[in-house]
């Protein structure tokens, strides 16, 4: 009998031995069955998430077999029939079904919950292989992690890959030994995608070549995750020295001055993690190519907006702002939040000169504004108190003239 059990009861002692649920997605194949049986042979806390997708003659044959196993075994069960609507199912990709089928799991499980999947060796072989092949960097080429924390659909939960030391010929041996029932998903076979025809063509041939190829590809790519992790260690350390204190959620800075003093190889790895940050998908080489010009353009004053996955990069004087989706939204609500607490708050004039407390002359708005390092895209927010008393901005107050207390807030 394969190692199955050993390996899953390790890897649970490790990750999820203080949670009293695991999730077991289950489709109703031979690799979920394995993992679910496995799971309750062991005596594991689990229910089951069962989506049907809909796409396929046997869905609901699939179903079925699930939900007979768990009624079976008393194995508390949930599932969803997903309904596509008017799309035409014919044309469904493997990304929308994806996509729907963590939506309808961010619908049955509470957040930070363990959605454990059947994942194994090969499946990280796979993708290590398809990574490589559309130019993947160090992230892509190590794979699938056995752990760790994701979100969709403003659902924050983990996923815990307990087979993927295990083989496929290893499951299909548990399988065997313990003579369980699954059902062969058809998409497996043939050569409708990359990932298929990658499976039936390419890795025969390089196991045929190479002996233990499939495991020493997830130990090659173990040793990549591990490389990963000691740069993000560095970056931390860097970080420490390049960010501002954080002002807004929505907003990250970084010293342009200290940036300018790593070397490109460095600054670019920095890059990296600093866009990636939460976001699903790792940052392109186009984009950070991008912010590498940007920090080391001689016009300080730069206009020049980055987009990427709802995330603006904008620089303004020695300063790199990183913008968040909720930025505007949230500037808002703290500078609302200012007026309610004091009262009788105006915008700025067109126009409009001020008095500093501090200075014996008045200086334009956008003089101050400048003096203060107040970028352009931040300045619709500042409001002025009372008969110009003072300038609230999203982390300061300037006293002007006719204004003598300590603070405005």
């Amino acid at each position: 009998m394969p190692n199955i059990l050993t390996t899953i009861q390790k890897s649970y002692q490790q990750y999820c031995s203080t949670h009293t649920n695991i999730y077991i997605a289950c489709s109703g194949g031979r690799d979920s069955m394995a993992l679910l049986y496995a799971c309750f042979l062991l005596k594991l806390p689990i229910s089951v998430l069962h989506i049907n997708h809909k796409i396929q003659a046997i869905s609901d044959e699939w179903q079925t077999l699930v939900e007979n196993f768990c009624q079976k075994n008393q194995i508390p069960y949930q599932g969803i029939c997903i309904d596509w609507k008017n799309t035409d199912i014919s044309k469904i990709n493997e990304n929308q079904a994806r996509n729907a089928r963590y939506q309808a799991f961010c619908q049955m499980i509470p957040p930070h919950a363990i959605i454990a999947t059947a994942h194994h060796a090969n499946d990280q072989a796979e993708t290590i292989l398809m990574n490589l092949f559309h130019g993947a960097g160090m992230a892509g080429l190590s794979g699938m992690r056995e752990f760790g924390e994701q979100s969709a659909f403003d659902k924050p939960f983990y996923l815990w890959r307990p087979l993927l030391p295990i083989t496929r010929e290893q499951i299909s041996e548990f399988v065997r030994y313990y003579s369980l029932d699954f059902v062969d998903d058809p998409t497996n076979i043939g050569e409708n995608n990359d990932r298929a025809w990658l499976r039936q063509n390419i890795l025969p041939l390089i196991n045929n070549k190479f002996n233990k190829s499939i495991e020493n590809i997830v130990r090659s790519s173990q040793n990549i995750a591990d490389s990963q992790t000691i740069l993000y260690e560095i970056y931390q350390q860097g970080l420490k020295k390049c960010a501002f204190p954080q002002r807004l959620n929505s907003e990250k800075r970084l010293n342009i001055e200290q940036l300018q003093l790593l070397s490109r190889e460095r600054l670019l790895q920095f890059l990296y993690f600093w866009l990636k940050d939460n976001q699903t998908f790792a940052p392109n080489r186009q984009t950070i190519e991008q912010i590498y010009q940007l920090i080391f353009t001689k016009n300080t004053e730069q206009k020049t907006i980055i987009e990427w996955q709802g995330v603006q990069i904008r620089r303004y004087q020695q300063i790199l702002y990183r913008l968040e989706h909720g930025y505007v939204a949230e500037c808002e609500t703290l500078i609302g939040a200012k007026s309610l607490q004091n009262g009788d708050f105006r915008q700025v004039l067109p126009n409009e000169k001020f008095k500093l407390l501090a200075k014996n002359h008045h200086q334009s708005f956008k003089k101050i504004c400048q003096e203060q390092h107040i970028p352009v895209w931040e300045r619709p927010f500042i409001r002025i108190f009372g008969r110009n008393k003072a300038m609230i901005m999203i982390d300061k107050c300037l006293l002007l003239k006719g204004f003598y207390e300590d603070n405005c807030f």
